[in-house]
């Protein structure tokens, strides 16, 4: 079973322009490490990056080409259907399955990703996700689903916010906790490893030696909980 990880991403984004393109440490920016991680997941079989049609999708292309990934670039599709960009990039590169990440999650680690991946083969699932409820820190969102899911999604997805959130139409109308993957027993949702705002870059400055810890940990569970324990001292 094959699995193309498609990472989406823009650079006009409204609270943090070009966001993924700032340095947060050790000369990496947002997509250095989110690609750097999405290197190490076993079975993954395309890394593709996928973005709107505007007058920065040639910085996303070159940047690309220089990690040895793959591009789409989502032609006659609004910037805001993000749903029909992924259904295009997912046909175009026949990806079987899915996992979906998004540029602002650098420090999500690939341990968690591939524990999701051993759940979604053994179940023989068609979804699953990793915050219904959230337990992992936000940053660390995650999910997989199969080409025939995301078929059915984008035949099926009419309102706005279904189109913008590429999933949205499956949690109104077809999740169950099946399709949910509680990763660790503590709750961790209170911690902010995204890259959203201002504020949110300056932490990643300020932490990047902690945070780019915790995204290669062969423990993420027990990393992240250190870092837990002392935001709440």
């Amino acid at each position: 079973m094959s699995f193309d990880l498609i990472i989406q991403a823009r650079f006009n984004s409204s609270r943090l322009r070009g966001k993924v393109f700032l340095n947060i440490g050790e000369n990496m920016n947002s997509l250095d490490m989110l690609v750097k991680t999405a290197k190490k997941i076993r079975k993954i079989r395309k890394i593709i990056l996928a973005v709107p049609n505007d007058k920065f999708s040639n910085i996303f292309k070159d940047f690309a080409n220089k990690k040895k990934i793959y591009y789409f670039k989502s032609k006659k599709i609004s910037e805001f259907d993000v749903l029909k960009r992924f259904f295009f990039a997912s046909k175009y590169f026949d990806s079987k399955n899915i996992i979906r990440i998004t540029s602002d999650c650098p420090f999500i680690n690939s341990k968690i990703i591939e524990l999701m991946i051993k759940k979604f083969i053994e179940e023989n699932l068609e979804f699953l996700t990793n915050n219904k409820p959230r337990f992992v820190p936000h940053g660390f969102d995650c999910e997989i689903f199969s080409q025939k899911m995301l078929k059915q999604i984008y035949y099926n997805a009419k309102k706005k916010y279904q189109k913008e959130h590429v999933t949205a139409w499956f949690y109104d109308n077809l999740f169950n906790q099946n399709n949910n993957y509680t990763l660790f027993k503590k709750n961790f949702s209170k911690l902010r490893l995204t890259l959203d705002t201002a504020e949110d870059y300056i932490s990643f400055v300020l932490n990047f030696k902690k945070y780019y810890e915790i995204s290669q940990s062969t423990n993420p569970e027990v990393s992240i909980k250190k870092l837990y324990e002392k935001r709440k001292k």
